[in-house]
């Protein structure tokens, strides 16, 4: 089989994989992004998101800019919708659509880019330090492509684990929960009021033994239109979501007069997991690291988020770092140890369990993404990675 040649491949189409493959074709690469699923947007699409996490400073009256210039920034203004402060937090409302309708516009604006969905990574053959190709299986059978600069920006680190990267994967009791989203329509009475009355009433179907327990960790959130709203759930990987969302659907049908006339019109397709495989890079960034709103030579992301942890006990926990400041990422913990043309994006990069609570969302994904295929692209031209690629 004849291998196709690009610049730049990106293997996998969430926020950071479609950032990454927009900057590097931006910078003149000819970038090729593999999906596996049909849509773009990763777990912000099949996770039915609706608003974007970590993209602003903590705290403040205002949100401020953006954190990171460049795409994250572009992709803020775009959207044309405020920050809204939940907390101590900034988040971004996505508006009307979806990840995918927002990202599709951008990939098929960039000419240097050939986007290929359901497209998986089978086989990554490596000489030396250097991944020389990777195949796909598509719908019309197996491709091969001989890049000179890889991403894996596929949330589980599988191409790096293929080429044989070295990685971290805490044990699956020590996880953090998986997550997924019920959509509601037909819901009748003030949304808001239910945002308090979700989570009580799934407290209470717990602790009577009509719910499974983690569900005493649900959440809800009014939706974009009249009638509408999602419930945010916590769950073990290999909870069946469908059986789940029927009995919640069920369950509070029974217990709120809001919900008796509703019906469940979308779904996550699984539990989207909030922690997977982590790849060995030349540096990885820790807690301390984060609660020092540590800054690096190197640093090419920044990111203020708290490490918002989802555990089995006591449901969601958070850490922050110094009020009003932020921390950075350096490209050493993009740059995967022992090869020269391999990087990663978004959550499998070089970070420990905890500082992954933190780097895991979406906004932060964002520009980890782009500084990856700003990064890629210059290798590919020039043989390195930059001196300098600041946020």
């Amino acid at each position: 089989m004849t291998a196709r040649s690009c610049a730049v491949l990106v293997a996998g189409g969430g926020a950071a994989g479609a950032a990454a493959a927009i900057a590097a074709a931006r910078a003149g690469a000819e970038t090729v992004l593999l999906e596996r699923e049909a849509v773009l947007g990763g777990i912000g699409q099949l996770g039915l998101f609706r608003r974007i996490c970590g993209l602003y400073r903590n705290d403040g009256a205002t949100a401020g800019p953006p954190l990171n210039d460049g795409f994250p920034a572009e992709l803020a203004a775009r959207l044309g919708t405020r920050p809204e402060r939940v907390g101590r937090v900034w988040l971004q409302p996505l508006g009307a659509g979806d990840f995918d309708r927002l990202l599709t516009p951008y990939c098929a604006g960039e000419p240097r880019l050939t986007v290929l969905r359901r497209h998986a990574v089978q086989t990554v053959t490596v000489s030396g330090a250097s991944v020389q190709s990777v195949t796909a299986l598509g719908p019309d059978g197996p491709v091969t492509f001989a890049p000179a600069t890889v991403i894996d920006a596929s949330g589980d680190g599988g191409v790096a684990v293929m080429a044989g990267a070295e990685y971290e994967l805490a044990p699956p009791g020590e996880r953090q929960l998986g997550g997924f989203t019920v959509r509601f329509a037909g819901l009748a009475g003030p949304p808001g009021d239910l945002a308090l009355q979700v989570p009580f009433a799934c407290a209470r179907g717990v602790a009577e033994g009509a719910l499974p327990p983690l569900l005493r960790f649900t959440t809800f959130l009014p939706g974009d239109g009249p009638g509408t709203g999602d419930c945010k759930l916590s769950a073990l990987d290999d909870a069946d979501p469908g059986g789940v969302a029927q009995l919640l659907g069920d369950y509070l049908a029974s217990a709120l007069p809001a919900f008796r006339g509703a019906t469940v019109v979308a779904r996550s397709p699984r539990v989207l997991a909030r922690e997977g495989r982590r790849i060995a890079g030349d540096y990885r960034l820790t807690a301390d690291d984060i609660l020092a709103a540590r800054k690096f030579p190197d640093g090419v992301v920044r990111n203020a988020w708290p490490m918002e942890s989802w555990e089995r006990e006591r449901g969601t926990v958070y850490r922050y770092g110094p009020d009003g400041d932020c921390y950075e990422i350096p490209l050493r913990c993009l740059t995967v140890r022992g090869f020269t043309n391999l990087l990663c994006a978004g959550r499998n990069i070089s970070v420990s369990r905890e500082a992954l609570a933190s780097t895991r969302v979406i906004g932060c994904c964002l520009a980890l993404g782009a500084q990856a295929g700003r990064a890629a692209a210059f290798r590919a031209a020039r043989g390195g990675y930059p001196a300098e690629l600041r946020p």
